[in-house]
């Protein structure tokens, strides 16, 4: 095998070129040089090619947790900037105005100019109307009467059928007045009444809870239906039976004691939870709340 070494238009030098052939030292190979080309330019003195350099842009991120307060990130300054010191009121914005920003509160919405075109139409208006009132004749002349206009309770067009019907209502509500008048007037219980009534409650519903509130409406449903319902008695004793009522069964509590009643009030109500050791006869309880004025 042969080597042929071609060397042409570089500029090598013969310690170079010496080089070479000892490395290839045993081989058969065959040098040509041919004379470099002198164009009056050497290599060496060409400018290299300049190397790119790199310039990182690090964007500034936004910093993790909560922004401080009345500030927000801006991503071009890449800082937190100040809100705006302005603050929109909560509920509906004025009739034709809107909030402004800028200034901090609402501003109207119509312009100067659209304001003088409403000055404007509302002259024209005007001067039309004044122009349809002197158009109009002189003299009017009345309507004839057709006869006389109904009334809203007009009972003209009603039927046998409806006319009989407004009559029986009518029966009804007079024979009612009439009963009504006829009732007797009802008359204030006394401190005895009250306390007698209590100590039969009590008495059929020990064991359980006593209220107040259920003595006087299971009182009233059974009592109110034989008087009138204005009777000024009657409203009177709805308005203070309860308070006697809740007294009556607080001195109960008092008197049997925490291991054998527990009262509480309750809003108006006073309740009482019964669980006496014997059973409670209407002699006894009668004698623990006395008379209470």
């Amino acid at each position: 095998m042969r080597l042929k070494i071609i060397i042409e238009d570089v500029d090598v030098s013969d310690n170079k070129l010496e080089l070479l052939l000892a490395l290839l030292a045993g081989k058969d190979v065959e040098v040509q040089k041919n004379e470099p080309v002198n164009d009056g330019v050497n290599l060496d003195d060409l400018p290299s090619k300049p190397k790119k350099v790199k310039t990182e842009v690090k964007a500034t991120k936004k910093p993790r947790g909560r922004p401080p307060a009345g500030k927000v990130w801006d991503e071009d300054k890449g800082t937190y900037v100040s809100k705006t010191r302005y603050k929109r009121p909560r509920g509906r914005s004025p009739a034709g105005k809107v909030w402004d920003e800028n200034v901090g509160m609402f501003v109207s919405t119509v312009t100067t100019e659209s304001k003088g075109k409403k000055k404007k139409e509302h002259i024209e208006n005007v001067t039309e109307v004044a122009e349809a009132k002197a158009e109009r004749p002189t003299t009017v002349t009345k309507p004839e009467n057709k006869g006389k206009k109904k009334g809203k309770n007009s009972t003209s067009g009603w039927t046998a059928e409806k006319r009989k019907a407004a009559a029986d209502r009518m029966r009804d509500r007079q024979t009612k007045l009439k009963a009504d008048k006829g009732r007797a007037a009802y008359t204030l219980l006394t401190n005895v009444e009250v306390r007698d009534m209590v100590a039969g409650v009590v008495v059929e519903r020990q064991n359980s809870m006593v209220s107040s509130d259920l003595i006087t409406t299971s009182y009233f449903a059974g009592t109110q239906k034989k008087y009138h319902a204005r009777d000024a008695n009657l409203l009177a004793e709805k308005n203070t039976l309860g308070g006697k009522v809740a007294k009556y069964l607080e001195v109960l509590a008092d008197a049997l004691g925490p291991t054998q009643a527990m009262g509480m009030q309750q809003g108006d109500s006073y309740n009482v939870g019964l669980f006496p050791k014997k059973e409670l006869k209407l002699k006894k309880v009668t004698r623990l709340i006395g008379l209470q004025s």
